[in-house]
């Protein structure tokens, strides 16, 4: 058990290294080509579904990229799956709050001004844009460093009225490409109207302190109870009858891995391209 343990935290470093580079350093590396919650609600037969858990903080420029590449492979996914003969498989998402940098001012923090503080300057973000274009992401207007517990709470306001995975989408766009401050609270109750959801409802709760201590918990669960050390970090399990030892997922995907009676599971840190989330989704579906 102490040498599966002892592994099981040199791959979790070795992830981070190579995809977020830690969050000590920059963030971590994903289209918003969603809805995925309109995907994972199709009316087509079902097949066994795959759940995927992203915990990821609305902070991290990787994670909005993440959520881009999580997109492309369940969109790849669930169009391959329909001619498997098995029915299509769904991909339900969930997200779970992580706070890279609890510290930041309430309001936020100027771009330039907190990079400056944190890594002497912002030229770390000249390959993150680079690289991330081809997945849609442009960053055409970055201009606020977000403190994310506000922004948080309004994701758990939105899971609770089924328009999570809008909202989601909808304060990371705000953030890199819309030049806002995902600190304020004007702000989101605007993107909750946005997304559908009542403004009063929405503004009533982020201007209380409901939520609050749920994003907190989830917080130091996923650092501690999970491990998660950077963002995004993509948990994908399925559900079925295969008993622990009957595969190897992490063979086949290069990530963590835990095999147990009727589950199985894989872990992936950072932003892993599209192709590496689609053999993590036919994984646990074959295995599950």
């Amino acid at each position: 058990m102490g040498l599966w343990c002892a592994l099981h935290i040199l791959l979790c470093i070795g992830f981070l290294l190579n995809e977020c580079v830690g969050l000590v350093l920059f963030p971590c590396r994903a289209t918003l080509r969603l809805d995925m919650s309109a995907a994972a609600s199709s009316s087509v037969r079902d097949a066994d579904s795959v759940r995927v858990q992203v915990v990821s903080d609305f902070a991290c420029p990787w994670c909005y990229v993440g959520k881009a590449r999580l997109g492309a492979a369940i969109e790849a996914f669930e169009r391959s799956s329909t001619s498997d003969g098995k029915g299509r498989a769904r991909v339900q998402v969930s997200f779970s709050p992580y706070m890279i940098d609890p510290r930041t001012q309430p309001g936020g923090e100027e771009y330039l001004v907190y990079n400056k503080r944190r890594w002497g300057g912002d030229g770390w973000t000249a390959s993150l844009k680079r690289s991330s274009k081809k997945d849609g992401c442009d960053f055409a207007k970055w201009e606020t460093w977000p403190n994310s517990l506000l922004a948080h709470r309004l994701q758990k306001f939105a899971d609770s009225a089924g328009k999570g995975d809008q909202v989601n989408s909808l304060v990371f766009q705000t953030i890199y490409e819309r030049g806002g401050n995902a600190s304020d609270l004007e702000t989101l109750v605007s993107l909750a109207a946005e997304a559908g959801l009542s403004p009063a409802e929405a503004s009533a709760y982020l201007s209380s302190r409901e939520g609050e201590e749920d994003v907190l918990q989830d917080d130091h669960t996923a650092k501690t109870e999970l491990g998660v050390t950077g963002v995004p970090c993509f948990i994908v399990r399925g559900t079925g009858g295969r008993e622990s030892g009957s595969g190897t997922p992490d063979d086949a995907v290069g990530g963590g891995s835990v095999g147990g009676a009727g589950q199985s599971e894989i872990v992936l840190n950072g932003a892993v391209a599209p192709d590496k989330l689609l053999r993590a989704f036919e994984s646990v579906r074959r295995l599950g």
